[in-house]
């Protein structure tokens, strides 16, 4: 029963992550990464249950959102490009990029990697609270430095009026641009509403800031992609779906911190030979892709290779 517990708290904080890291996809760079690790973190809180660190959630959550903010910086299409080129050094390098990337990113290693090192890790619960200042530069980030940015990158009229949808009116381009601002000011408004005066907090609070940020980004993320404007994309149901999905199974989630039962079902050995296998194979990739072709176009060199 406990392992199975343990199973659905990580699963439920990679369904919230994996939903905005897609999300995110629409918006890219820093700020959407950022956008996302507030998400993620908040559902890691809520999966999490547990008081001490309800009370340290603005400090908690923006310092996720910075965290998960920098790796906006990371580029993608190059290592793609490495894995492409003809020779094996550099091919290599390529495809064990990759695996860090999809590690770090996809929504085992993204949401469900930081859910296990976190529910089978020990941690002391904490007795101090967060200063005044702490709590309201925290807030800060989460709801006015890290959306502003997503917005200003996504939603100004002049970005607006570049995507197909809009075709060069720029009616429609600002109206898009005064709709989502609204919404940001709402989401401002709603949480600091639910927040303000208190200097501690408990699941309701974590559940709020949770909700209304999860939704305005997925509303934005219809936006953005014209739904008003009948561009309709066959993915988008997903977010609502997922969302209501980790609403549901959050309530049956009790979740424990098992560190005793991981080293019991999984102990260190097992872990170094799961890893060596998995780096086995990937190795393998670049080996097989080195027998398929010569080189493909767009190919990246890393590493300066002798003809």
């Amino acid at each position: 029963m406990k392992k199975n517990q343990l199973i659905l708290s990580i699963l439920l904080v990679g369904i919230a992550f994996g939903t905005a890291w897609a999300i995110r996809g629409q918006f890219g760079h820093e700020p959407g990464a950022a956008f996302a690790g507030i998400i993620g973190v908040a559902a890691l809180l809520l999966v999490a249950g547990r008081q001490d660190w309800y009370n340290k959630m603005l400090p908690i959550i923006a310092a996720g959102a910075i965290g998960w903010g920098t790796t906006g910086m990371i580029s993608y299409g190059i290592v793609v490009g490495y894995c492409r080129a003809e020779d094996l050094l550099n091919s290599t390098y390529g495809f064990l990029s990759l695996f860090v990337i999809g590690s770090l990113f996809g929504l085992i290693g993204g949401g469900s990697g930081m859910a296990y090192g976190v529910f089978t890790s020990v941690w002391p619960t904490g007795t101090d609270a967060p200063k005044k200042y702490e709590n309201s530069l925290s807030l800060m980030v989460i709801l006015l430095i890290v959306p502003l940015l997503v917005w200003k990158d996504a939603f100004l009229v002049s970005d607006l009026m570049k995507s197909n949808f809009i075709q060069n009116d720029a009616s429609k381009a600002l109206f898009l641009t005064l709709l989502t601002f609204a919404i940001l000011v709402a989401m401002n408004l709603v949480v600091r509403l639910k927040l303000i005066g208190k200097t501690s907090f408990d699941r309701s609070e974590v559940m709020i800031l949770f909700l209304v940020l999860f939704s305005t980004y997925i509303v934005w993320s219809y936006l953005i992609t014209g739904l008003l404007m009948g561009n309709f994309r066959s993915e988008q149901p997903l977010y609502v779906l997922n969302l209501i999905a980790f609403l549901v199974l959050v309530r049956k989630s009790k979740s424990h911190f098992q560190s005793r039962l991981v080293r019991k079902f999984y102990p260190k050995d097992r872990w170094a030979l799961y890893f060596g296998l998995t780096l086995a194979i990937i190795l393998l990739f670049p080996l097989i892709s080195q027998l398929m072709h010569s080189g493909i176009p767009n190919a990246n060199m890393r590493f300066p290779v002798q003809p």
